[in-house]
């Protein structure tokens, strides 16, 4: 297997509408950015200071904000951080992964020298289903000794993983890991059915959370893993000291201790708005005759008959608007897209492109 390149969204220009990142449609929240403004202009002590390497108070408040042990919270420089911590650490002898997913695991597994096995979603109508049965068909003799990767919700279909789905597969892989990614979970309306609670009865389930995503703050970067027990201790160890930049741990540990109710009504706030603007913005692309997949994320999966992505791209870069191409996703094809929830404002005038676009041609 060759070296893969690293493909993200995000990399536009500043006057293009980028609906290629999925992050919280509302922005960030004020609280953050009067936080982050205080601190810039008169905590210089912030950044002329190593931050406490054990962030004994950061632990603190993303415990108490997710109802979690502090013992089990392990920070990290966004959520994409953890897979490579864990690979490094845990050393698979295989990566099983359900795919289509986000992330780096392919170039992660590359790196490393761990066999990859991939399972398919299995594509019906307009949803990908979570491949329960194949997944646990899978030998012991693979499994044993694995990391197996689950995206909940997951990106790019948006599709969800039934808790108790992830239970059983915790049960039946008793020698493997089993690792949640749940970037998205705090902006679906599913959250309540995530798997951080599994992870004090089962020593063999890891769930990252990524704030970077819940906040609308990319460039800052914040995320955890939660995980119990002798792990826990040995994943903290190997993790570099100071991941997690001065500024994100005094703008997260305020905003999480000092706002913790203003931030879980934010939160609700974002979930009520992604799940009207995500039905609004579905039911334009399907009056086009796209196939629209149906989601739990603040993302839509969608795909063409007629276009491949990149032709869309071009057509709608014309009009400063961008999408991401989702065919680097194994097993997608270049037919497929994602697009972003956005402000009304922004998903007004990505829908008034694209049926000006494609809607009476995407037959």
């Amino acid at each position: 297997m060759m070296p893969l390149n690293r493909y993200h969204g995000g990399r536009v220009a500043e006057n293009v509408l980028d609906f290629s990142v999925p992050v919280n449609p509302l922005g960030p929240p004020k609280h953050l950015i009067d936080i982050l403004k205080r601190v810039i202009k008169d905590n210089v002590d912030t950044i002329i200071k190593y931050p406490d390497y054990e962030y004994s108070d950061l632990k603190k408040a993303l415990a108490e904000f997710y109802n979690i042990k502090e013992q089990c919270v392990i920070p990290l420089n966004g959520a994409a951080e953890a897979l490579y911590i864990v690979l490094a650490v845990y050393r698979p002898r295989n990566l099983i992964v359900v795919e289509p997913t986000f992330g780096d695991y392919r170039e992660a597994s590359y790196a490393l020298g761990v066999r990859l096995t991939s399972i398919h979603y299995i594509e019906n109508m307009d949803a990908f289903i979570f491949p329960l049965e194949p997944l646990l068909s899978i030998s012991s003799n693979i499994a044993r000794k694995s990391v197996i990767l689950l995206s909940n919700p997951n990106n790019p279909t948006g599709s969800f993983i039934e808790v108790k789905y992830v239970r059983e597969i915790a049960e039946s892989f008793r020698e493997s890991l089993i690792f949640v990614d749940e970037a998205f979970m705090d902006l679906s309306e599913k959250f309540r059915e995530n798997a951080l609670h599994l992870v004090e009865e089962y020593d063999n389930i890891v769930v990252v959370r990524s704030l970077t995503k819940s906040f609308s703050v990319p460039g800052l970067r914040m995320g955890f893993m939660h995980v119990c027990g002798k792990l826990s201790r040995i994943l903290d160890l190997y993790r570099q000291p100071w991941n997690v930049n001065s500024i994100a741990n005094h703008v997260f540990i305020e905003l999480l201790s000092r706002f913790r109710d203003d931030m879980k009504e934010f939160l609700e706030t974002s979930r009520r708005y992604i799940v009207l603007e995500r039905s609004r913005v579905t039911s334009h692309l399907k009056y086009m005759r796209f196939v629209v997949y149906r989601s739990y994320a603040p993302y839509l999966l969608v795909r063409s008959h007629k276009f491949i992505a990149e032709e869309m791209n071009n057509m709608l870069m014309k009009y400063n608007i961008y999408v991401r191409d989702a065919s680097s996703y194994t097993p997608l094809t270049k037919y497929f897209f994602r697009v972003a929830i956005r402000s009304k404002h922004d998903n007004d005038r990505f829908i008034e492109v694209m049926r000006k676009l494609f809607g009476d041609r995407n037959e």
